[in-house]
């Protein structure tokens, strides 16, 4: 069984948000399935190309509204289920969607049969994701820590943009503001909207350091210096 939609034409349907609805149609798949099966299930996998979508099923934080919903679809109808992540090369869905030629797709083990490590050991299954992934400016950092740092709160909260381009608008609108009400500010960084863009795009860059400092066999690696604490 097999069930598909179209791709919204929107150009906020970024592909992690495609990938979340495919997550939730087979949600609702596994569903009707298992209503459907006189044979009780035992465990159910459900299984996505998409680390950015499976970090939101599994996030606890505010998402937005429309990741919100879906993710709510994927836990009302299979709370039981366990989301795993398939690499593209084992995804036989990419075939269908990604195309194939004719001779090699009538002789392919993997779209008949489905990648070999289903009929495998559990422990042979795809390494499962533990990290925050993103993908296309989607961040979706899902996990909380109480290791915190008075020198490097954040200046905003980048998990609140579903985009690079959003996350990068709203930064340039607040130093917008700042140059407005400070003279200072105005003549250290120009109320030019292209220079704010590249300044904007490294308060970003700056803040995702902070977020993720390199590890120490890194910064040897890359000789680098600390010159601010």
């Amino acid at each position: 069984m097999s069930k598909s939609r179209l791709a919204p034409l929107r150009a906020a349907a970024t592909i992690p948000r495609i990938e979340l609805l495919a997550l939730a149609i087979g949600a609702k798949l596994t569903n009707f399935l298992k209503t459907q099966i006189d044979t009780p299930m035992q465990k159910c996998y459900i299984w996505s190309g998409s680390k950015v979508t499976l970090q939101w099923s599994k996030c606890e934080k505010s998402l937005p509204v429309v990741i919100n919903n879906r993710v709510n679809i994927i836990r009302t109808n299979a709370p039981w289920a366990m989301l795993r992540y398939v690499p593209s090369n084992l995804n036989a869905a990419d075939i269908g969607s990604r195309g194939m030629a004719e001779e090699d797709f009538l002789h392919s083990e993997l779209w008949f049969h489905g990648p070999k490590f289903l009929l495998d050991k559990e422990e042979t299954l795809p390494e499962d994701i533990t990290h925050p992934a993103s993908l296309h400016g989607e961040v979706v950092d899902c996990f909380l820590t109480s290791d915190t740092d008075s020198a490097h709160i954040p200046l905003f909260d980048e998990l609140r943009f579903s985009s690079w381009l959003r996350l990068l608008n709203t930064v340039i609108i607040i130093l917008l503001f700042v140059v407005k009400k400070s003279s200072k500010a105005k003549h250290r960084f120009s109320d030019k909207r292209n220079q704010l863009l590249s300044i904007a795009e490294i308060i970003i860059c700056r803040q995702a350091q902070l977020r993720y400092p390199p590890s120490e066999t890194i910064k040897k690696q890359l000789n680098l210096h600390l010159y601010t604490p």
